[in-house]
């Protein structure tokens, strides 16, 4: 605990392994102390897509739906060629009824896809 708020207080670049840490904890099912921890890191550094991503996905494993689709979102907004997080965006708003949202994602993933293994 002590040694990731170091590294969160350090430096982005310091804070990826402990962003890849919290991801695996979530495999582990460590839900609650995953979410809380990247709470921290996207406090502190807002600008790390993946952070936002395993943030999406522990929510998303909480059932926290809107949050979860906040999450994504940010990863989004930071690194729009994150395609697991088009994958995850749509499940959460489909989990809260938001077909139609869920179904634009859906396409705008498949053209942005398509574009960039055109390139």
């Amino acid at each position: 605990q002590q040694s990731l708020r170091q590294a969160l207080e350090s430096s982005p670049l310091r804070a990826l392994p402990a962003v890849s840490l919290r991801g695996m904890e979530l495999t582990r099912n460590r839900r609650d102390q995953a979410s809380n921890q990247l709470e921290g890191v996207v406090r502190l550094h807002p600008t790390l897509p993946m952070a936002w991503y395993y943030l999406g996905e522990a929510y998303a494993r909480q059932s926290k739906w809107k949050d979860a689709a906040h999450s994504y979102q940010r990863a989004l907004e930071i690194d729009p060629d994150l395609k697991d997080a088009y994958f995850g965006i749509e499940r959460a708003l489909q989990e809260q009824g938001l077909r139609d949202e869920a179904d634009r994602y859906r396409r705008f993933a498949r053209q942005r896809m398509a574009h960039r293994s055109g390139e």
